[in-house]
């Protein structure tokens, strides 16, 4: 075998190597390991490449093991020493303060195996992997179901990639920062909370309307907003978004009737009084009648929390209640259904001929 760069080859298995004092294992020991996965690497032509995703603002209480969301994805507590790894960077990139700020504690595992070919001219591995693409849509749904289960601000702090196992030269990983990191994060997800959390995660993905996603990705936005204007828009076309008729005809109105009617009947006029309020304001917001210097301007702080729980409260029903799931707006036959149960019709049906 001809090798182009031998330095490079040889650099990177010392690296791999990387004995610790205590570990009770040998040099030549040592070798041999790495020569042996080194075959067997050669031999497979499959590398494994993670992503991790540290999180902005997510703390994990009472929560020490990971929590396995999916194969190949976990949500798990940073070690010691990442913190300390993820510090570093930030002195690196200029800033120091960004780490404690945004208060990171706990990351997003993805694994994924790759395969890979040596060019025969030097030993530059080429590799071809979906893993970054599928590990940012995978961060966005945990960050949607966290969202969707309570409130809070949670973002991405930092991704870090990188192949394993690390015994090829020119395989290095890489990190990449958001363009906009959550201010003040703070969401904590509890242990009592995991097995709803996952549910939720589930739902999203693999939910069949579109929509769904689209007013979850509103709700984010919404949280996240430091302009309490900006949230009650995000939150309120949410809701509009899943809440909107098959027809365009009075479309507040029904928007506010079909949420009324995903509650029992003693809470649906308030439900419905609810979301005319939120609609009236945001109308007034939009059209100029209504902003932070205006004299009732807490009106817009109030009502942009009162829209974020809505908006978190149609989700919850849409994604776990089983007589809304699937491809389903609130149509004519989700009205009749209401109006005249099916029990009621089968009764009428059974009543004797009155002839």
């Amino acid at each position: 075998m001809s090798l182009e760069d031998c330095n490079a080859l040889v650099i990177t298995w010392c690296s791999a190597l990387d004995l610790d004092p205590t570990a009770q294992i040998s040099l030549p020991k040592a070798v041999d390991v790495l020569l042996a996965n080194l075959a067997r690497l050669l031999d497979e032509k499959t590398l494994t490449h993670r992503a991790m995703t540290s999180l902005a603002g997510v703390k994990l209480v009472g929560i020490d093991i990971p929590i396995q969301v999916d194969l190949g994805v976990t949500l798990r507590p940073l070690s010691e020493s990442e913190v300390i790894e993820l510090g570093a960077q930030d002195i690196t990139f200029g800033q120091p303060h960004d780490l404690l700020s945004h208060s990171v504690s706990c990351c997003i595992d993805f694994q994924s195996p790759c395969g890979f070919t040596l060019e025969p001219t030097h030993p530059q591995t080429l590799v071809v992997s979906d893993v970054i693409q599928e590990a940012t849509n995978r961060t966005t749904n945990i960050l949607r179901a966290l969202h969707v289960l309570k409130p809070g601000r949670a973002g991405v702090f930092l991704t870090q990639t990188e192949f394993v196992p690390k015994l090829l030269p020119f395989l290095g990983g890489s990190s990449s920062w958001p363009l906009n990191r959550p201010a003040f994060a703070s969401l904590e997800l509890l242990a009592c909370e995991v097995a709803q959390f996952l549910e939720l995660e589930r739902a999203l993905l693999n939910a069949t309307r579109q929509e769904l996603r689209i007013a979850a990705d509103r709700l984010v936005d919404s949280e996240n907003r430091l302009s309490p204007v900006d949230a009650l828009l995000d939150a309120v076309i949410g809701l509009e978004v899943v809440l909107n008729p098959m027809d365009s005809s009075e479309l507040a109105f029904r928007v506010a009737l079909n949420y009324a009617f995903l509650a029992p009947p003693e809470h649906r006029r308030e439900r419905y009084e609810r979301v005319r309020l939120l609609q009236k304001t945001r109308n007034r917001v939009v059209h100029g009648g209504l902003n932070l210097q205006s004299a009732d301007a807490a009106t817009i702080h109030e009502h942009a929390s009162l829209a974020k729980a809505c908006l978190r409260d149609v989700l919850q029903s849409f994604l776990l209640d089983d007589s809304l799931k699937g491809n389903k707006k609130l149509d004519a036959d989700y009205w009749l259904d209401r109006v005249i149960p099916v029990v009621v019709l089968e009764q009428s049906l059974a009543l004797p001929n009155s002839e």
